[in-house]
């Protein structure tokens, strides 16, 4: 067990309970305005607020942030520091030197690797450079690139993505280049840069790890599967389970060792229905938003890093054994009464893990509420 110091940027409640679940003591700091949940969750020892205008993007507040971090933790005598957010992240690489004079940091990489594989545009050039398979792309970065001879290379239906940014978010679909074209010239500054991309129907499928120095310690395939309630009338629930991929784990080892990255990364890939071919499309190079249900599958990255901290010979596997985590429950339990044998089927595979995470993040919800501190989400 590890007196860890976990850095909530905005509810981390799913790296929260993660630490917990890994045995260890855990104390949370962050502004409590962006916390309502977590500074009441009892899987926390105790949360400490910030002062309300700290902020992880605000650089020039970076080392009087990073001192404030460094009395806390000293006095608290934590064996580890671990940041929950990308931005945390990054300002815990900016302020390695400083954080680590109190604790030693989760192992995470160089700003430098980090930027090479959250930049879209980086990393489609790095897979072109080490012969990665990657859609063919093209950079804009205003109406002029319209010309550029990669774009009119390219096979229709295209994407547009911003380079940086949460994956799905931004993100625009063309079945012309004549419809590109008009979008890309009367788009206003504030559209670019984007990153133009072949799309072809496939299957989403992503590489969990957690590296040290190019070497992948603990991975996972996890895989997206859907079902639409009540007939195709209701909502769509999205299944999230884990699964045996030989080159889906190839490919994202490979990544690693080419990159030489250290730290938590999601890796999103896709294979291509028409062949089945596995192309890599973006990386998370931080810890991604279903960390919490690699639970399911007998992996926790959270702790991986903690444990990576002390002992960097430290190694776990997947187990993959078809239990799954749904976005949603409230529909199947619906279906499922209306006596639909596929809602059923579904509810069996899910994880108690699940269900004690989400009725303990509502009750949370509620106790917030009360005290005027949320609304309910």
């Amino acid at each position: 067990m590890a007196r860890v110091l976990l850095i909530s940027d905005e509810e981390a409640k799913g790296l929260l309970w993660c630490a917990a679940s890994g045995g260890h003591e855990v104390f949370v700091t962050g502004v409590r305005e962006r916390n309502p949940t977590v500074s009441l969750s009892t899987k926390a020892k105790k949360f400490f607020p910030l002062p309300e205008t700290a902020s992880f993007t605000n650089e020039a507040g970076f080392p009087a942030l990073a001192t404030t971090i460094v009395d806390l933790a000293r006095r608290l005598e934590v064996d580890v520091i671990v940041p929950s957010s990308f931005e945390s992240l990054k300002f815990a690489i900016m302020e390695r030197d400083c954080l680590t004079e109190a604790a030693p940091l989760v192992p995470l990489a160089t700003m430098d690797k980090v930027q090479l594989l959250d930049d879209k545009y980086s990393f489609y050039r790095f897979c072109c450079e080490h012969g990665f398979p990657h859609p063919p792309s093209c950079l804009l970065e205003s109406a002029a690139d319209l010309a550029k001879p990669e774009l009119s290379e390219l096979i229709y239906p295209v994407l547009t993505k911003p380079i940086l940014g949460v994956a799905e978010q931004g993100i625009e679909k063309f079945d012309t280049r004549e419809a590109l074209e008009r979008r890309v010239a009367a788009a206003p500054g504030s559209f670019f840069p984007v990153l133009a991309q072949e799309w072809f129907d496939g299957e989403d499928i992503d590489f969990n790890g957690y590296a040290l120095d190019g070497e992948v310690a603990v991975s996972s395939v996890m895989r997206t599967t859907r079902y639409e309630s009540h007939g195709g009338r209701g909502p769509e629930v999205r299944f999230t389970d884990f699964v045996a991929h030989p080159e889906v784990s190839r490919l994202g080892i490979e990544l690693v060792k080419k990159s030489q990255f250290t730290g938590p990364l999601n890796v999103d890939l896709r294979i291509r229905y028409s062949d089945e071919k596995v192309f890599f499309i973006e990386v998370n190079p931080r810890f991604w938003g279903r960390s919490m249900a690699c639970l399911i599958d007998g992996l926790n990255f959270i702790d991986a890093g903690i444990q990576l901290t002390r002992d960097r010979q430290w190694r776990n596997q997947s187990r993959c054994d078809g239990t799954h985590w749904a976005s949603s429950i409230v529909p199947l339990l619906r279906d499922a009464a209306r006596g639909d044998v596929t809602a059923r089927s579904h509810l069996r595979r899910l994880s108690p893990v699940q269900l004690q995470f989400q009725l303990h993040n509502r009750s949370l919800e509620l106790l917030a509420k009360l005290r005027g501190v949320a609304p309910i989400l």
